[in-house]
This record gives C-alpha cells, sequence and structure tokens, in this order.
C-alpha cells in the first residue's frame, strides 16, 4: 500500500481529522515536480523546508553505498515510475544483504 492509499483509506472521525489528512497528503507530495523532493516540517508543524533523499543521508552520516541505496529505494518505494512498490522491496532486502556484506569486510 502506497502512502497516499494509506491515507485514502483512513476514515476521518471529525472535520479536525478529515483537514489534517488532507494537510498530510499534501505533505506527501513533492512541491516542486521533482520526485525527489520532499517538503518536511519541524516538530511543531509551522516551518518547512525542502530536501532530497540525499539530504537526509547526509544529516544521518550514512556512508555504506549499498546502505545508502537502501534507504533512498526504502524512501521512495513504488514512486519513481519504473518499479512497482514490490520490485524496489525485493531491490531493498538485495541491498541489505550486501550492505551487511559490507560490514562484515
Amino acid at each position: 500500500m502506497t502512502n497516499s492509499e494509506m491515507l485514502n483509506s483512513l476514515e476521518a472521525s471529525s472535520p479536525e481529522e478529515e483537514r489534517a489528512f488532507k494537510q498530510m497528503e499534501a505533505r506527501t507530495k513533492p512541491n516542486d515536480g521533482n520526485k525527489y523532493h520532499r517538503e518536511i516540517f519541524d516538530i511543531a508543524g509551522n516551518e518547512s523546508i525542502t530536501v532530497d533523499v540525499y539530504s537526509v543521508l547526509a544529516a544521518f552520516e550514512v556512508t555504506n553505498p549499498a546502505l545508502q541505496h537502501l534507504i533512498k529505494k526504502a524512501l521512495c518505494a513504488g514512486l519513481r515510475g519504473h518499479k512497482n512498490e514490490l520490485t524496489d522491496m525485493d531491490d531493498i532486502i538485495e541491498s541489505a544483504y550486501r550492505a551487511k556484506d559490507m560490514v562484515g569486510t
């Protein structure tokens, strides 16, 4: 189930929840046409910044190339257009094994 499908499956029990769901859905979509860019918000939900997966990897100091690949696939599973979510999940598993092999060497 994609993020949009999950959000669409939620049932709002109040008008406030309905507005919150719509805001969450809007925040999961790229705001500038680049499918790798995402708008993220501070904890209070007030300030925002647009980031890409590479900014996230740098912020968390992920240096293992196979792990970087895995995270990129996980964050964009099924969203890149040429592979479905299940195929991306298979690639994620393979990348995890490769990352583990690289740590062991």
